[in-house]
């Protein structure tokens, strides 16, 4: 973010990231998402943990 932002100092874009984040958090109590999501350019990986118990 500091980084297209073009801010030269990294303090700042952290304490800002970190408060849109527990703003984001909290707005997420209130709704619930149904229907349909999109996403762009994501990557997702499901862990099955029995299957990683029986090879351990």
């Amino acid at each position: 973010m500091q980084r297209q932002l073009g801010h030269k100092r990294y303090e700042p874009i952290w304490a800002m990231m970190h408060k849109i984040r527990l703003i984001m958090g909290l707005r997420g109590e209130h709704y619930q998402l149904t229907d349909e999501i999109k996403l762009d350019e994501a990557y997702f990986e499901t862990v099955n943990l029995e299957y990683k118990k029986k090879r351990a």
